[in-house]
Order: structure tokens, then sequence, then C-alpha cells
């Protein structure tokens, strides 16, 4: 019986369409299915249906996928089914798709780095940090691999999911894979990137992919389950934080004061007309983006903002308490909760500062809290007037939040904690 896993292929790749479809490409290509699935259509998530749904066909023969009225195999199985054929070793029925993706990664670097000379080894060691020294002669894939999960840590999977889509791209596709914005490829990847794709790397490449790709299916399903499993490993780093709200409830000053984006400020109601999506330069695997409403006139605004619902890892919702809690408001939240049950959301009863003297803040927040629901809120006020003396309040205690969110689903936000962000 296969495990589940908690992100599901489908959802998965409705981030990456979302986010940065141009890193899906080669999906596409490897399965020679350019007419059948276009990744650029508005509806992310069929397209993302269609693509998971020709790989599952791909993997099972025709007469299998008959008797499973045409769906193909399960995800899980197709994983197996490259890994039994790669013979990647404790590779298991009972194990995550994403420990057998994980398995079938290191076993695919193995022996592209057993199939180098030794002088192309020395370089390619010495390309991501390590030294050649106490390295056996003759096959060592599996010592090298070993050294680089010692020396990367967590980083490991996605430096060698990376390294061996450059490397399938270019002798498949004859290109580099478009990675966009996806990852911040710092230098010791593109070292080593080098040196696989160089003129050295180019012998190396071709006897992998000649063991490993013979025959017409696996030269399909091989190379996609590799570049699907890069996909998820750089998934599985990035964070996606949406900012959400009515307009002229200070967003973009939530944005300024919690993580230093000097965005679209601006006194206008609905200034924000479409998905605004800041990188954070101290933390690159950190993403925020700022909605605009959900009623937008325009279908497209409002397919690409729900889609950003479906691949939020939190929500910063943010209201107007001195204007009290409006129905836009409480649309908002039912929205979002409707969109994507079980999502951290917070909400910011901002702007306490311009409160008249005589307001129960007390009342006003049980008032918050029986119309929007018992979701955790902070009392803010992000661009308080500097005649009155006072200093923003709360961008400190949403970024805590954000972290323990963050860190209680799973996600890496060491990166995010060093900052120097609030």
């Amino acid at each position: 019986m296969f495990t589940p896993n908690t992100l599901t292929e489908t959802d998965l790749l409705h981030r990456i369409l979302t986010f940065h479809p141009e890193s899906a490409e080669p999906l596409v290509k490897y399965l020679k299915i350019e007419k059948e699935v276009d990744l650029k259509a508005p509806d992310k998530h069929r397209a993302a249906e269609l693509l998971i749904s020709h790989a599952r066909k791909m993997g099972g023969h025709e007469l299998a996928n008959l008797c499973r009225k045409g769906e193909g195999i399960p995800y899980a199985e197709l994983v197996y089914d490259v890994g039994k054929k790669m013979k990647v070793p404790d590779i298991s029925k009972i194990n995550t798709v994403e420990g057998n993706e994980g398995l079938i990664l290191k076993k695919a670097l193995s022996d592209a780095v057993d199939k180098m000379s030794p002088e192309e080894r020395e370089k390619f060691l010495a390309s991501v940090g390590l030294e050649n020294r106490n390295i056996p002669v003759g096959p060592a894939g599996a010592i090298v691999v070993q050294m680089l999960l010692a020396q990367l840590g967590a980083r490991a999977l996605s430096y060698i999911a990376l390294l061996l889509t450059e490397m399938l791209s270019v002798a498949l596709l004859g290109r580099v894979a478009a990675w966009g914005a996806l990852v911040a490829v710092d230098g010791m990847v593109a070292n080593a990137a080098g040196v696989l794709l160089g003129p050295v790397g180019w012998f190396a490449t071709g006897a992998w992919l000649a063991n490993d790709l013979a025959g017409p299916a696996y030269r399909k399903t091989v190379p996609f389950v590799i570049h699907f499993a890069a996909l998820r490993q750089l998934v599985n780093q990035q964070i996606n934080l949406c900012v959400v709200g009515d307009g002229s409830t200070g967003k973009d000053s939530l944005m300024r004061q919690v993580f230093a984006i000097l965005g679209n400020v601006s006194p206008v109601a609905g200034a924000t007309s479409s998905v605004e999506s800041h990188q954070l330069k101290s933390s690159p695997m950190v993403w925020v983006h700022n909605l605009p409403g959900f009623n937008d006139p325009r279908a497209s605004v409002n397919q690409r903002t729900d889609d950003f619902l479906h691949v939020a890892d939190a929500f910063l919702v943010v209201v107007d308490l001195n204007r009290g809690i409006s129905d836009v408001d409480i649309q908002v939240v039912k929205h979002i909760t409707a969109t994507a049950p079980g999502k951290p959301l917070l909400i910011c009863l901002n702007k306490v500062d311009l409160l008249r003297p005589d307001a129960d803040i007390t009342e006003l927040e049980q008032v918050a809290k029986k119309r929007l629901g018992n979701y955790p809120m902070l009392k803010t006020a992000f661009d308080p007037d500097p005649r009155l003396g006072q200093a923003p309040l709360g961008a400190h205690d949403i970024f805590v939040w954000i972290c323990e969110q963050l860190e209680a689903s799973g996600k890496d936000v060491s990166q995010l904690k060093a900052s120097g962000l609030q």
C-alpha cells in the first residue's frame, strides 16, 4: 500500500504553474504532449491535472490502463517503477512518494559520478566544495553522494535535483532548464553544473542517459520523475505568504513594517488591481503576495487571485478596526476559508491608533470575533501619525506568529529568522 503524501502531485504542480510555469516546461516536452497540455491556460489547476494524468497513463501499459478506466497507474507507483528500473537501493512501496523520489535522485547522481573519469570527478568535487581525498579509485558515486549530503545538510537534495535536471534538459532537450525566479542558484551549484554540462561532462551525461533511459517508455518517465522530484524539493522550501484585505486597510503598510517591502502604498481604495509578488532579498525562498479583492470585474484577475489562495502557506488578513468590521471583511475571510480550508490565518485589527478615546477596544475585538470567526487576532497600527509620537504596533508579533505557523507545518524558517526582519 502506498503511503499518501501531504501535498498531492496536482497541488504541487498547481503551485508551480501559478508562480513559475516556465520551470514545468520540460515535463511537457519529456512526455511530448505540448498539444494536449497548455501551461499558460488560465485554469492552472486543470492544466496540472491534465499533465499528471498523462504521466500516469504513460507509466502503465495500454491493457492495464483500460482496466483502470483510462486513468493510468497512481503516481506513487510510477515513481516506484522508475526506481526499480534504475536499480535504486531501498526503493519500496511502503515509502512516501517524496522518500522514493529522494532515493532516485541520490542513485541518479551516484550513477553519473561513476561514469566520470578521475579528472572529471575531481573537478566536480572541487566545484561543490569537496576534496578528492579518501575516495577510492573506481565506482565511488555512492560515497560522493554521502559526502555531499553531509556537506550540505538539508540543502543537499535540492542541489542534487537541480544538477540532474540540468543534465537531463541539456542532453534530451538541447537546452538548460528554465528555473526563472523559482530558486536563487548560488555559485556552488552553477560551478557544479558547469562541470557536468561542459565539454568534460558531456561523456558522463551521455553514458548515464544511455544506461538508464533505454526504451521509449522510460525515456519519458525517468526524466519526468527526476524533474518532478526537483520541483517538489524546491516547492517544499518555498514559502508563500498572502496579504489580503479590503481597500485602504493597510496591507502595503504591513508589508513595509513586517517585511521591509516598499509596495504600492496608496490612499485610494482598490489600488491593488492585480497580484503583487515580492521575493525577500534577505530570505530568497520567501515570497509575500499582496492580493487584490475577490470580486474584480475581470475574470482573469479573480482566477489569478484564487490560484494564490490555493497555494499560500499562511494568510494575513488586514481590517480597519477604526471603521468597523465590514461585509467585505466578512466575505474575504469566508472566501479564504472556503478556498483554502485549514490554512493558518491571522487577522490584523489595524489602525487602532485612530480609535476614538472613548472606544472600548475589548468590545470591538469581541465584535470582530463574532463577525469574522474565532481566528487569532492582533491589534496593529502599521502607519501611525508621526505627529502623535506613536510607534508602529504589532509588526514583531506578526513576524513571530508567521514563524511559528511555518515551523509547525514543517517549513525551514532559519533563514527567515536570521534575516534581521521583525
